[in-house]
């Protein structure tokens, strides 16, 4: 096989779509593992959050942990359940600030839930009419928690659901003494050449079983998205051309894109790589075979240590091909 052709299979598997990737912003050098779990303390006061794969750890801009608040959120990709922990200094009153400033049309419900051993009130609030998002809070003192629960597969789902779902998967408590002595790596939130490398690896991987429709290697290396099975339904390529295919893949390069780039999409749209989607738990890179680029770029996610590559501009590619919304 040559090249060309290697470059036209880029254009079956690839969309001029561009979906914009999940923003990190706390060091995932931060977590640490716990038998199945991951855990995660703020450094400014007593907040320790657990969870287990296959949530992750997704902060962006407005996630932060210092002197004055700890948010953070996570995200289960494969069920799209979200959960944001916030935890900020307060005055007396913000508690009930916070859930009488929601119009009473808008107001569900308020009272009391349990959520990892700990009460809080809670409203439910719905956005346009069709996502419901649980808004859960409890003060102690001059320090407020905020719990937001939503889930995008089913934005109606009862929060009672939620928790039940939630229950051996995620944690937060309150109690546990915040950390100190934490060190920010050198070269703060900036990839490292083993994210670099590591990432790219895992990229090779992902492509090369996207191209050949290997059901095992894609769904080792990619995030679990609804509609991943149509990256290797259909026929495969015949044995002779997929060992062809293999050899040319195997000198696979990757061009490291840098935060600040300017790029062309194939939709004739340019588009500025945003910092946010490049850093230690988020890069992008555009791979080349024979000197043929990709057409779009891939992201890659650090998802819990590993890298995982973002499926969503090829599943959106393949969906739109076959005529399916």
């Amino acid at each position: 096989m040559h090249a060309r052709v290697v470059a036209i299979s880029w254009l079956l598997v690839t969309a001029s779509l561009a979906t914009n990737a999940v923003s990190e912003g706390v060091y995932f050098e931060h977590a640490q593992k716990k038998g199945a779990w991951f855990v995660w303390r703020s450094a400014h006061r007593s907040l320790a959050v657990a969870w287990k794969s296959p949530f992750r750890m997704v902060t962006g801009p407005k996630e932060v942990d210092n002197a004055t608040q700890s948010r953070i959120t996570f995200n289960d990709d494969a069920r799209l359940l979200s959960v944001a922990v916030v935890v900020r200094r307060t005055g007396a009153s913000d508690i009930d600030t916070v859930l009488k400033g929601v119009a009473p049309s808008e107001a569900d419900r308020i009272g009391d839930a349990d959520f990892s051993d700990l009460q809080f009130r809670y409203v439910r609030i719905r956005s346009q009419g069709e996502s419901t998002e649980w808004l859960m809070a409890k003060q102690d003192g001059g320090t407020m928690t905020l719990l937001s629960i939503s889930s995008a597969r089913d934005p109606q789902r009862d929060l009672s659901v939620l928790l039940a779902e939630l229950k051996d998967w995620f944690r937060v408590n309150i109690t546990q003494p915040a950390a100190t002595g934490r060190v920010i790596p050198e070269g703060g939130n900036s990839p490292t050449d083993d994210d670099w490398r590591s990432a790219e690896a895992v990229a090779k991987r992902f492509l090369t079983g996207a191209l050949s429709k290997d059901k095992a290697g894609i769904e080792e290396t990619s995030l679990a998205w609804p509609g991943l099975e149509i990256l290797w339904s259909g026929p495969r390529p015949p044995a002779e051309v997929r060992a062809e295919m293999a050899a040319q893949l195997g000198s696979m390069t990757f061009r490291r894109l840098a935060a600040g780039e300017r790029i062309q999409l194939p939709n004739g749209r340019a588009e500025t790589v945003s910092a946010n989607r490049v850093n230690r738990q988020n890069v992008q890179v555009v791979a080349s075979v024979g000197g043929v680029p990709m057409p779009t770029p891939l992201s890659l996610i650090n998802v819990n240590g590993e890298w995982r590559a973002d499926a969503r501009p090829m599943i959106a590619a393949q969906r739109a091909a076959r005529g399916l919304r």
